[in-house]
């Protein structure tokens, strides 16, 4: 099983379920897990449940380090910032093996599996 993490809001939420969908119209075996980037993103999303997701809340992944430089970044430069912790965070919370990021704007025609 392949694992893969992405980060949004909710001005991305359309971007990244159309990310989602396509991952799952060409990926055999996946979990995605999500960081939503505020409430209304992350109660869409538990809403809609989502086979083969997580979803994370915002506070669940920030960090004492994260929110000292969270102000001195724009909402672009911060999600970017985050980035590699959101790997991290996967990787020690869930146990898995390992996890790709995944922009939300992306949308596939083939499995990622081929790339990796």
């Amino acid at each position: 099983m392949m694992n893969y993490c992405t980060l949004f809001d909710s001005h991305y939420l359309i971007r990244g379920l159309a990310m989602y969908e396509s991952l799952a119209s060409v990926a055999c075996t996946f979990h995605l897990y999500i960081f939503a980037f505020d409430d209304k993103s992350y109660n869409i999303l538990t809403t809609l449940n989502l086979p083969n997701t997580t979803i994370i809340p915002l506070k669940e992944f920030e960090n004492t380090e994260l929110m000292n430089i969270k102000s001195q970044r724009t909402k672009a430069e911060y999600c970017w910032t985050c980035t590699p912790s959101a790997i991290y965070h996967v990787l020690k919370k869930y146990d898995v093996p390992s996890c790709t990021y995944l922009d939300a704007d992306i949308y596939f025609f083939a499995s990622p599996n081929k790339l990796l």
